[in-house]
């Protein structure tokens, strides 16, 4: 009698505790999980055309049932339905801004690569998704370091026309800029290098002079209006704004800016 209780009160208890188990504790769910949200970095990866150019950027943010990210040249976002370590992307798009050799690689792998995936794991501080011919890894992005207007190599990520409510971001070519402590200015339209001086003209505004690009328009003929742009906005006098790693810049009495970000 004493075996047979021990025999009813074991699989009693075991089914108790998976009638209390929340599905959702464990990263499963429809909605995603917990043990997933976050952001990550892709440390190495492979997909269906083969394996992904790192170091170039890509990183996967999962919140809920919403995912983003960088695809090493573009923006992205789309959706993810997780069940477990059940894993499926759909309506995935972003920013068409063309990019050149390794990058360009990289995105249309890892797109494919993301597309193709139906699970998912989490190990320690390790991501892995997977499926046919799909194994990509993950690593966590530690929380940024705010970065300052001066000094700081900023990547340009839109081109911005109109302000509030009534305003448009237009995807861009790699284009930088650096603001330098000792009052010089460096970086690039997209097209070509330009060099000059900058410094504050009153409250908020900043001023340029000397602002000079570097020889003729030798880039395809769809970047010479960024070229025009980036010129337009840092040409005569501008505000700037620093949130945490993203930097935006306007005409101090135009419709013009300019969105850059910290890497």
């Amino acid at each position: 009698m004493r075996r047979t209780t021990i025999l009813v009160a074991l699989p009693l208890a075991l089914m108790l505790g998976a009638c209390g188990q929340d599905p959702d504790a464990a990263g499963g769910g429809s909605g995603g999980g917990a043990d997933y949200d976050g952001e990550w970095r892709l440390v190495e990866g492979r997909g269906p055309s083969g394996r992904i150019p790192v170091p170039s950027k890509v990183t996967l943010t999962i919140q809920g049932r919403t995912i983003s990210g960088v695809s090493a040249c573009n923006h992205y976002s789309g959706t993810a339905t997780i069940d477990g370590t059940s894993f499926a992307a759909t309506d995935v798009g972003g920013t068409e801004m063309g990019c050149p050799g390794r990058r360009a690689t990289a995105e249309t792998r890892y797109h494919e690569a993301l597309l193709a995936t139906h699970s998912i794991e989490r190990a320690g501080d390790t991501l892995l998704l997977g499926g046919e011919g799909v194994d990509l890894e993950f690593a966590p992005v530690p929380p940024p370091e705010p970065a300052t207007l001066e000094n700081t190599q900023w990547h340009l990520d839109g081109l911005i026309l109109g302000r509030g409510q009534d305003g448009s971001v237009m995807s861009n070519d790699p284009a930088t800029l650096t603001l330098h402590r000792d009052g010089t200015l460096t970086g690039s339209t997209g097209c070509r290098t330009i060099t000059g001086r900058w410094g504050q003209a009153a409250g908020e505004r900043y001023t340029t002079s000397d602002l000079a690009p570097q020889g003729e328009l030798r880039c395809d003929e769809h970047v010479h209006g960024q070229d025009d742009h980036v010129l337009a906005v840092l040409g005569g006098q501008f505000t700037a704004q620093v949130d945490v790693t993203q930097l935006t810049l306007f005409q101090a009495d135009g419709e013009l800016g300019l969105t850059y970000s910290a890497d």
